[in-house]
C-alpha cells in the first residue's frame, strides 16, 4: 500500500517511519521549504538543525516506547536528558514545590519510567534524518489545496499545482490542518484561545548560568502569566513565556512560529517579565536567548471522528487541547502508535478505512480526555467565578497539582488496547 502523509512535523515523520516498519510505502509532503536543511538531500555527512524554531519537548513513557519502536531510543537518549521532577513557584522565585514526574508514568517498563527532554529541533532532525536512511522520500514546499477520493485511491492537490495519488492519506498537517478542512469542510478550524507564547533557547554555558531545576513553571494565576524553563541537556536551555493578549497576525492559517528579531526581542521580553517580578536568573535567560520565536495558541473543538474513509488525521490535525497541559504531543505520538499496531496486526489488509474505523474507536476517547483535562486546567488557571478565584489563590501554593494529576491519568498500552480492538472486530466479521 502507497500512504500519502501530508506534514513532516513530529507527529508526521513518525508516522512515516512507523508505516515503513510495516511494509507500507510513505511519501511525506510539507509545506515548508527549510526542512531541506534536515535531510541533507545528497549526505547525511553535515547533519544540520532544523529551522531556528522550537523550544523542548517533553517525553514521556508512551512516546518514548513509540521511539523504542521505530529504533530511534538510543540516539534520542543520547541527544535528551532526564527529567525525573518538575519544580513550581510563584512568579517571584518564592513557594517552591516539587513534584517527581517519574512517578506518576506506568511502571510496566521501568527503563522507560522517567522522562526525558530534548530540544524539538534536535528531534525533527533525529526524526528526518532517519526517513531519509529507510527511503522515505519527503517532498517540500507542498501545500495542501484539497483531497479527493476516487475508486482507484486518494488524489492530493497542491497549491503549486502538483498532485500525488495513494492508497490512503494521513494528515498531520497541524492545529491549521488543511486536510481536516478537505474532509470535515472548512468550519473545521481552531480558534485563539486568548494565549500568545514566546519561546526563546540559551546556550547556557556561553553565559555562565547553571539552571538548577530540570524543569521550572513561575506562575501568577491572578494577571494570568506562566513562565517555563527547561533544561533540555548541560549546554542549551529553554524559556517560554506565556500570557494573554491579541493575536497579531494578520491570518489564522499561518501554520508555523515566527523566528523574531532576536535583539529587539531579548530586550523587550525581558523588560516585560522583569516587570512581572521573576527571579533574575529567569530575566537573564530570556535576554541572552540566541533564537526566539513566536506563536499563538489555538485550540481545536473536538471532533467526532478521526478519519473519513480513507483520510485519517493524527496529532493537532485531530485534537487540540489548550495550552499548557504537554498533553497534546503525548497524544499524537500515542495516535501513530496505534495506527502502527493496527497495520502491524493486520497484516494483508486491503483496506484503509476499516483500520482507520478502529483507530477511531481507540484514539478518540483518549483525545477528548486529553482536551477535557487540558481545558480544566485553564479553566481553574483562568477562571472568574468565585469557586475559581478561590482556587487560584490557593493553587499560588499548590500550583498545577491538577497538571500532575492528567499526566499520572493519561498512560496506557495501546498494544493491548489495539489487540482487544481488534479481537472485537473479527467477531463482528464471523458469519
Amino acid at each position: 500500500m502507497r500512504a500519502i502523509v501530508v506534514g513532516a512535523g513530529l507527529i508526521g515523520a513518525s508516522t512515516a517511519l512507523a508505516l515503513k516498519q510495516v511494509g507500507i510505502h510513505p511519501t511525506l509532503y510539507e509545506q515548508e521549504q527549510s526542512i531541506n536543511k534536515v535531510t541533507g538531500l545528497e549526505s547525511l555527512s553535515t547533519p544540520v538543525e532544523f529551522e531556528e524554531t522550537g523550544g523542548a519537548v517533553i517525553l514521556s513513557t508512551n512516546a518514548l516506547r513509540l521511539i523504542r519502536s521505530l529504533g530511534l531510543l538510543e540516539e534520542v537518549m543520547t541527544q535528551s536528558s532526564v527529567c525525573p521532577s518538575t519544580t513550581y513557584f510563584k512568579i517571584n522565585g518564592s513557594g517552591a514545590i516539587s513534584k517527581a514526574t517519574s512517578k506518576l508514568v506506568s511502571k510496566s517498563d521501568a527503563t522507560l519510567s522517567v522522562p526525558r527532554q530534548i530540544l524539538y529541533s534536535k528531534w525533527r532532525s533525529i526524526l528526518l534524518q532517519a526517513c531519509q536512511r529507510s527511503g522515505i522520500r519527503c517532498f517540500t514546499g507542498k501545500k495542501l489545496h484539497a483531497v479527493n477520493e476516487t475508486k482507484r485511491g486518494i488524489i492530493a492537490f497542491f497549491h503549486d499545482g502538483s498532485t500525488t495519488t495513494g492508497d490512503f492519506l494521513v494528515g498531520a498537517d497541524g492545529m491549521h490542518s488543511a486536510t481536516r478542512q478537505s474532509i470535515f469542510g472548512v468550519d473545521s478550524v481552531a480558534g485563539f484561545t486568548g494565549v500568545l507564547e514566546y519561546t526563546g533557547v540559551v546556550k547556557l554555558k556561553e553565559i555562565g548560568i547553571t539552571v538548577q531545576e530540570d524543569r521550572a513553571c513561575y506562575v501568577d494565576r491572578d494577571r494570568k502569566r506562566l513562565v517555563w524553563v527547561h533544561k533540555p541537556s548541560e549546554d542549551f536551555g529553554v524559556i517560554q513565556i506565556v500570557h494573554g493578549g491579541d493575536n497579531p497576525r494578520s491570518s489564522e492559517d499561518e501554520q508555523f512560529p515566527t523566528v523574531l528579531n532576536v535583539d529587539k526581542e531579548s530586550k523587550r521580553l525581558g523588560d516585560m517579565v522583569s516587570g512581572w517580578g521573576v527571579p533574575k536568573h529567569v530575566e537573564t535567560l530570556i535576554r541572552n536567548a540566541f533564537r526566539i520565536s513566536f506563536g499563538p495558541v489555538y485550540d481545536l473543538p473536538n471532533l467526532e471522528v478521526y478519519h473519513k474513509r480513507n483520510v485519517a488525521l493524527l496529532g493537532d490535525a485531530a485534537h487540540g487541547t489548550a495550552p499548557y497541559s504537554a498533553l497534546n504531543l503525548e497524544t499524537g505520538l500515542e495516535g501513530v502508535g496505534i495506527l502502527q499496531e493496527l497495520f502491524s496486526q493486520l497484516q494483508g489488509i486491503e483496506d484503509a478505512q476499516q483500520v482507520f474505523e478502529l483507530y477511531s474507536r481507540i484514539h478518540l476517547p483518549k483525545g477528548h480526555l486529553a482536551s477535557k483535562q487540558s481545558r480544566d486546567f485553564v479553566m481553574q488557571l483562568y477562571s472568574k467565578s468565585t469557586i475559581g478565584y478561590i482556587w487560584k489563590r490557593l493553587s499560588n501554593y499548590l500550583p498545577d497539582f491538577k497538571y500532575v494529576e492528567m499526566n499520572a491519568g493519561n498512560q496506557f498500552d495501546f498494544v493491548s488496547e489495539v489487540t482487544a480492538a481488534i479481537g472485537e472486530f473479527k467477531e463482528t466479521q464471523r458469519p
